[in-house]
Order: structure tokens, then C-alpha cells, then sequence
């Protein structure tokens, strides 16, 4: 391949997704063309946003951004669930591997999470125009291409996160899991329940948007510890007290809303994923902490996409091309972020 275009975190359904301006779209669209013909374009997870968006608000956007791509050269589209559409992923597997088999008198056994599908047959197709789904590919966790000699290693993020699981912390889980559907199994409960189950409900959805703001994932799950106390009254006088601090600590000293920057940990968690997942890269290429970045380390290019959701400070409308080179760039820009 020559040319490969990647977006991370777009949050369609979101309120604060950038690309719900027609203006913004419209300037993305001129960047894309500008590009010329492009071998793969990368949606690299939280495209669809399912816990502040909801399945009607994210659809909704969806289709006519999607609608607008038409008129960009691009020979396919690859759509890599991440976290906050993680659950349509989930629907799909299940389904597929549980649902049917009952429906057709079967046994099912463990669904298969680590798989991919072409086509018509994707479950998202429908939110793409006609024309462009025979383009489409959907897979989950990763995806590996070869541009211009080089492999290029595409994973949303999610996987890399400290509150990645529910039983252990994510570099335990690392090192004890021995294949990528056990991983994801370590990793689904807490996703499932963050960034979609507790937000169906009206009062926890605005609950927990709160919580995101003001201190990210652990605000979030003291949130969820705290209400569930309202509903213990024997219990509440002792926990709770306890719960309100560490809630006041959050938001005297809140975290990044999104992850963290390329440091040190996150490049050693990279290193770890790539060898549970038994590949080989010269690049890492990632999205999820809504930093657009990127770093070197030990011979291995780490590159972040950014987001397009606006967090207070505005959003970084940011994506990267690869082609001879690893570039970041920002909508309206022509100075690359990085590289």
C-alpha cells in the first residue's frame, strides 16, 4: 500500500462532536481529496459514541458524515470498534456464536471476539452509503498493514488503559493472559458497564458525564459505588463517608479525562500488547486518550490520532497519514503536530 489515512474518537452521537458542524465536516472532506487516492481509511474506535450519544443520536450523525466520504478516493474503509462502541461489537459476536446456534437447535460454545467481516455482512454497513459498503471491513482488536515496506500496528487504545479491567490491573492481565480473546474477556466487564450499560439509564447517564469531567474513569466508579450505597441504608454510614472522600480528593486533584500521554508505562504496556498479540511492527498506531502525539522508542514509532470531540478546550480535529513517513496532522493546519 501506498497512503493510509487514520481517525480516532469521533463520538458521533455526542453533543461535543466537532463533526455535527457542516463546516468542519466540509474542510475534512477537502483535506481527504487533497490527499489523492487512499489505499485504507482507518476509523480507529469511538466512532459511534453509545454511552453519551445513545444508538438513535449516533446513528443519526453517522450517516450523512459517512454520506460526505463519498467523495474521497479511497479503495477501503476499516472500522475498529473501541471502547464506547465496544457494545455493538459484543451484540454482533453473540449473535453470531449464541444467538443462532439456539435459533437453529445448536450447542453454542464461548463466543469468538477476535474476528472480523466484509462487506454487507458487517453489522455497521448500514449507516454507510450503498456504494461504499463492498469497501467495508469491521475487526476487532487490531488490525496490521504494510505501507511502503513497513508494518503498521492499528489498535484503538482501550486495552492500554489502567482501569482496562475489573478483577485486575491491566499489566497483570497482560502478562497472565495467553491470547487475545482471553484478554478481551479480562477487559469487556468494565467497558461494558462504564461506557454503555450504567449511561442507559436517564439519571445515572447524567451522573456519570459529570464524573468524566471532573476526573475521568475513577470518578466515574466512585459515582457508581456511592449510589449503589443510597440503596444500603445499614451500610451507608459506614462506606460512605469513606466513598465522599476519595470523591473530594478527585475533584481537588482530577486526572486527564482521557488517559494519559505517551510515557514510559504506556509505551511498556504497547510493547506487551504487541507480543500477546504475537506480532511484529514498526509503528504502533492508537487512539482512545484524545492526545494527538507521537514518540520513538527503542527503533518503535508510537503515534496517537487525537480526537474530534470537544472537552472544554476544544477538540483536536486531528488524524494521520502515513505514507513514506508517519505525519499528524490538525484540520486547518498545514504544519504537521508530529513528524
Amino acid at each position: 500500500m501506498e497512503k493510509v489515512v487514520v481517525v480516532s474518537d469521533l463520538h458521533l452521537g455526542e453533543e461535543g462532536c466537532s463533526l455535527r458542524d457542516e463546516a468542519i465536516v466540509s474542510s475534512f472532506i477537502e483535506e481527504l481529496k487533497a490527499q489523492g487516492e487512499i489505499d485504507q481509511f482507518i476509523l480507529l474506535g469511538d466512532i459511534l459514541d453509545l454511552s453519551m450519544g445513545g444508538f438513535s443520536k449516533a446513528t443519526e450523525d453517522a450517516k450523512p458524515f459517512f454520506e460526505a466520504i463519498l467523495g474521497v478516493d479511497i479503495k477501503e474503509i476499516l472500522y475498529l470498534p473501541g471502547n464506547h462502541d465496544h457494545h455493538l461489537w459484543v451484540l454482533e459476536a453473540e449473535h453470531r456464536d449464541i444467538i443462532q446456534k439456539i435459533r437453529n437447535g445448536g450447542i453454542p460454545e464461548s463466543p469468538n471476539y477476535i474476528r472480523e467481516f466484509k462487506g454487507k455482512e458487517t453489522f455497521i454497513s448500514g449507516i454507510f452509503p450503498d456504494s461504499m459498503k463492498d469497501k467495508l471491513i469491521v475487526k476487532y482488536p487490531n488490525h496490521i498493514a504494510k505501507v511502503k515496506e513497513k508494518r503498521y500496528f492499528f489498535h484503538h487504545g482501550h486495552y492500554l488503559s489502567t482501569e482496562g479491567t475489573l478483577i485486575c490491573n491491566i499489566d497483570e492481565a497482560l502478562k497472565k493472559c495467553d491470547s487475545l480473546n482471553d484478554f478481551e474477556l479480562e477487559n469487556s466487564p468494565i467497558h461494558e458497564l462504564i461506557q454503555y450499560s450504567l449511561e442507559q439509564a436517564p439519571h445515572m447517564k447524567e451522573k456519570i458525564k459529570e464524573a468524566w469531567k471532573g476526573g475521568g474513569e475513577q470518578l466515574a466508579m466512585f459515582t457508581v459505588i456511592d449510589e449503589m450505597l443510597d440503596s444500603f441504608k445499614k451500610w451507608q454510614y459506614f462506606f460512605s463517608p469513606l466513598i465522599r472522600f476519595f470523591l473530594i480528593i478527585n475533584l481537588i486533584k482530577p486526572k486527564p479525562i482521557r488517559g494519559t500521554k505517551i510515557d514510559n508505562k504506556m509505551i511498556e504496556r504497547i510493547e506487551n500488547y504487541i507480543k500477546l498479540s504475537e506480532e511484529t511492527c514498526d509503528c504502533f498506531v492508537f487512539g482512545h486518550t484524545h492526545i494527538p502525539e507521537g514518540k520513538i522508542k527503542n527503533s518503535l514509532i508510537i503515534a496517537n490520532a487525537g480526537s474530534w470531540l470537544n472537552e472544554g478546550d476544544g477538540a483536536s480535529n486531528s488524524y494521520i497519514v502515513i505514507d513514506d513517513k508517519v505525519t499528524i496532522k490538525k484540520l486547518g493546519i498545514k504544519e504537521s503536530i508530529w513528524m
